[in-house]
Protein backbone atom coordinates (compact mmCIF):
# COMPACT_ATOMS: atom_id res chain seq x y z
CA UNK A 1 0.00 0.00 0.00
CA UNK A 2 2.96 2.74 0.88
CA UNK A 3 4.52 1.72 -2.30
CA UNK A 4 1.62 2.35 -4.34
CA UNK A 5 0.88 5.41 -2.33
CA UNK A 6 4.60 6.80 -2.73
CA UNK A 7 4.03 6.10 -6.47
CA UNK A 8 1.27 8.13 -6.58
CA UNK A 9 2.84 11.25 -4.77
CA UNK A 10 6.11 10.46 -7.48
CA UNK A 11 3.53 10.58 -10.39
CA UNK A 12 2.12 14.05 -9.12
CA UNK A 13 5.38 15.35 -8.54
CA UNK A 14 6.85 14.01 -12.44
CA UNK A 15 3.55 15.34 -14.06
CA UNK A 16 3.87 18.45 -12.35
CA UNK A 17 7.88 18.83 -13.55
CA UNK A 18 7.41 17.90 -17.05
CA UNK A 19 4.58 20.79 -17.24
CA UNK A 20 1.69 18.16 -17.97
CA UNK A 21 -0.12 20.18 -15.21
CA UNK A 22 -1.26 22.67 -16.55
CA UNK A 23 0.52 22.24 -20.22
CA UNK A 24 -2.93 19.14 -20.38
CA UNK A 25 -4.78 19.15 -17.67
CA UNK A 26 -5.16 21.68 -14.53
CA UNK A 27 -4.26 19.44 -10.93
CA UNK A 28 -5.84 19.87 -7.31
CA UNK A 29 -5.97 17.80 -4.43
CA UNK A 30 -9.57 16.97 -5.59
CA UNK A 31 -8.92 15.85 -9.45
CA UNK A 32 -5.25 14.39 -9.50
CA UNK A 33 -4.92 10.98 -10.33
CA UNK A 34 -6.00 8.20 -7.86
CA UNK A 35 -4.01 5.54 -9.50
CA UNK A 36 -1.36 4.45 -11.70
CA UNK A 37 -1.46 3.64 -15.82
CA UNK A 38 1.10 0.80 -16.72
CA UNK A 39 1.85 1.52 -20.28
CA UNK A 40 3.66 -1.06 -21.99
CA UNK A 41 4.53 -1.14 -25.78
CA UNK A 42 5.34 -4.34 -27.41
CA UNK A 43 9.09 -5.42 -27.39
CA UNK A 44 11.99 -4.99 -24.91
CA UNK A 45 12.70 -2.21 -22.40
CA UNK A 46 9.44 -0.38 -23.86
CA UNK A 47 7.46 0.48 -20.79
CA UNK A 48 6.69 4.25 -20.44
CA UNK A 49 8.03 5.33 -17.30
CA UNK A 50 6.72 9.44 -16.16
CA UNK A 51 8.85 10.95 -18.52
CA UNK A 52 11.28 8.36 -20.04
CA UNK A 53 12.95 8.83 -23.98
CA UNK A 54 11.25 6.51 -26.10
CA UNK A 55 12.50 5.63 -29.96
CA UNK A 56 9.45 6.82 -32.26
CA UNK A 57 9.92 3.25 -34.19
CA UNK A 58 8.86 1.72 -30.86
CA UNK A 59 5.49 3.40 -30.25
CA UNK A 60 3.68 2.33 -33.19
CA UNK A 61 1.06 0.25 -32.10
CA UNK A 62 -1.26 0.56 -29.48
CA UNK A 63 0.41 -0.61 -26.14
CA UNK A 64 -0.99 -2.79 -23.23
CA UNK A 65 -2.20 -0.72 -20.53
CA UNK A 66 -3.15 -1.73 -17.30
CA UNK A 67 -4.36 0.98 -14.27
CA UNK A 68 -3.17 0.29 -10.63
CA UNK A 69 -5.22 1.51 -7.88
CA UNK A 70 -4.31 1.95 -4.18
CA UNK A 71 -6.70 -0.22 -2.69
CA UNK A 72 -9.87 -2.29 -4.12
CA UNK A 73 -13.08 -0.85 -4.52
CA UNK A 74 -11.67 2.49 -6.21
CA UNK A 75 -12.90 0.96 -9.54
CA UNK A 76 -16.49 0.01 -8.84
CA UNK A 77 -18.79 -2.07 -10.87
CA UNK A 78 -20.49 -0.61 -14.05
CA UNK A 79 -17.24 2.20 -14.29
CA UNK A 80 -16.52 3.00 -17.95
CA UNK A 81 -13.68 4.36 -18.81
CA UNK A 82 -12.28 6.93 -21.65
CA UNK A 83 -8.71 6.25 -22.89
CA UNK A 84 -6.33 8.94 -24.72
CA UNK A 85 -3.37 9.95 -26.04
CA UNK A 86 -2.15 13.45 -26.98
CA UNK A 87 0.82 15.99 -27.88
CA UNK A 88 0.79 19.42 -26.71
CA UNK A 89 3.93 19.94 -28.17
CA UNK A 90 2.66 19.88 -31.57
CA UNK A 91 4.55 20.93 -33.91
CA UNK A 92 7.13 21.77 -31.52
CA UNK A 93 6.83 22.94 -27.76
CA UNK A 94 7.42 26.70 -28.89
CA UNK A 95 4.56 26.70 -31.06
CA UNK A 96 1.36 25.32 -30.16
CA UNK A 97 -0.76 25.88 -33.19
CA UNK A 98 -1.27 22.56 -33.81
CA UNK A 99 -1.29 21.67 -30.24
CA UNK A 100 -2.74 19.59 -28.94
CA UNK A 101 -3.25 16.87 -31.61
CA UNK A 102 -5.18 13.95 -30.75
CA UNK A 103 -3.38 10.17 -31.32
CA UNK A 104 -5.63 8.32 -29.70
CA UNK A 105 -9.46 8.07 -28.65
CA UNK A 106 -11.56 5.10 -26.83
CA UNK A 107 -14.75 5.68 -24.68
CA UNK A 108 -17.24 3.46 -23.07
CA UNK A 109 -14.12 1.25 -22.08
CA UNK A 110 -14.28 -1.44 -19.36
CA UNK A 111 -11.59 -2.78 -16.74
CA UNK A 112 -10.75 -6.63 -15.42
CA UNK A 113 -9.58 -7.77 -12.23
CA UNK A 114 -8.84 -10.30 -10.69
CA UNK A 115 -8.00 -8.51 -7.29
CA UNK A 116 -9.57 -5.12 -7.11
CA UNK A 117 -6.26 -3.40 -7.27
CA UNK A 118 -4.70 -4.33 -10.88
CA UNK A 119 -7.25 -3.34 -13.81
CA UNK A 120 -6.80 -4.44 -17.17
CA UNK A 121 -7.57 -1.71 -19.90
CA UNK A 122 -10.26 -4.27 -22.42
CA UNK A 123 -12.09 -2.97 -25.10
CA UNK A 124 -14.53 -0.20 -25.77
CA UNK A 125 -16.38 2.09 -28.50
CA UNK A 126 -12.78 3.74 -31.08
CA UNK A 127 -13.67 7.22 -31.63
CA UNK A 128 -9.93 8.43 -33.01
CA UNK A 129 -7.83 5.65 -34.81
CA UNK A 130 -4.41 5.37 -32.52
CA UNK A 131 -1.67 6.97 -35.04
CA UNK A 132 1.93 6.69 -33.50
CA UNK A 133 4.11 9.34 -31.99
CA UNK A 134 5.56 11.12 -35.87
CA UNK A 135 7.25 14.66 -34.47
CA UNK A 136 8.47 16.73 -37.75
CA UNK A 137 11.97 16.71 -37.64
CA UNK A 138 13.99 19.69 -35.75
CA UNK A 139 11.29 20.17 -33.46
CA UNK A 140 12.62 19.07 -30.28
CA UNK A 141 11.35 16.65 -27.91
CA UNK A 142 7.28 16.05 -27.73
CA UNK A 143 5.41 15.09 -25.01
CA UNK A 144 3.03 11.92 -25.58
CA UNK A 145 0.57 11.41 -22.59
CA UNK A 146 -1.77 8.60 -22.14
CA UNK A 147 -4.78 9.91 -19.79
CA UNK A 148 -7.47 7.39 -18.65
CA UNK A 149 -11.03 8.84 -17.28
CA UNK A 150 -13.55 7.45 -15.47
CA UNK A 151 -17.02 8.57 -16.92
CA UNK A 152 -20.46 9.82 -15.50
CA UNK A 153 -22.07 7.19 -17.58
CA UNK A 154 -22.18 5.47 -21.19
CA UNK A 155 -20.85 8.64 -23.43
CA UNK A 156 -22.23 8.60 -26.84
CA UNK A 157 -20.93 10.99 -29.65
CA UNK A 158 -22.40 12.41 -32.11
CA UNK A 159 -21.37 12.11 -35.58
CA UNK A 160 -20.40 16.02 -36.10
CA UNK A 161 -18.61 14.86 -32.53
CA UNK A 162 -16.43 11.99 -33.83
CA UNK A 163 -15.62 14.02 -37.33
CA UNK A 164 -14.52 16.64 -35.23
CA UNK A 165 -11.98 14.79 -33.09
CA UNK A 166 -10.67 12.67 -36.43
CA UNK A 167 -9.34 16.22 -37.62
CA UNK A 168 -7.21 15.44 -34.22
CA UNK A 169 -5.40 19.07 -34.34
CA UNK A 170 -6.82 20.96 -31.79
CA UNK A 171 -9.01 17.77 -31.23
CA UNK A 172 -11.23 19.77 -33.72
CA UNK A 173 -11.53 22.71 -31.18
CA UNK A 174 -10.96 25.06 -34.55
CA UNK A 175 -12.77 28.11 -32.88
CA UNK A 176 -10.91 27.82 -29.76
CA UNK A 177 -7.65 29.60 -29.45
CA UNK A 178 -4.40 26.49 -29.43
CA UNK A 179 -3.49 25.06 -27.21
CA UNK A 180 -6.99 23.02 -26.45
CA UNK A 181 -7.55 19.20 -26.40
CA UNK A 182 -8.06 16.83 -24.04
CA UNK A 183 -8.82 19.05 -20.80
CA UNK A 184 -11.89 20.67 -22.79
CA UNK A 185 -12.99 17.19 -23.81
CA UNK A 186 -12.63 15.89 -20.42
CA UNK A 187 -14.59 18.83 -18.79
CA UNK A 188 -17.16 18.67 -21.10
CA UNK A 189 -17.76 15.44 -20.97
CA UNK A 190 -17.48 15.87 -17.38
CA UNK A 191 -14.69 13.15 -17.26
CA UNK A 192 -13.01 12.06 -13.94
CA UNK A 193 -9.22 11.75 -14.42
CA UNK A 194 -7.72 8.23 -13.03
CA UNK A 195 -4.30 8.33 -14.11
CA UNK A 196 -1.76 10.02 -16.47
CA UNK A 197 1.62 8.70 -18.08
CA UNK A 198 3.65 9.97 -20.88
CA UNK A 199 7.12 9.43 -22.55
CA UNK A 200 9.11 11.76 -24.91
CA UNK A 201 9.87 10.98 -28.88
CA UNK A 202 12.02 13.01 -31.66
CA UNK A 203 12.98 12.34 -34.84
CA UNK A 204 15.87 14.98 -35.30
Amino acid sequence: MNTIINFQEGSAQALSEHSIFPDVLVSTAENGPSGHLVVEYPGESTAVTLGNVMPVEATQTVPNLMLITTEPGIVREGDLFTLAMTDPDAPSRSDHKWSEYCHFLETNITLGSDDGVSHVVLKGTPQVEHMGPAPPAGTGAHRYVWLLFRQPGRLELSEEEVTRLQSRVNWGYTEKRPPVGVGEFAGEKNLELMAVNFFYAENK
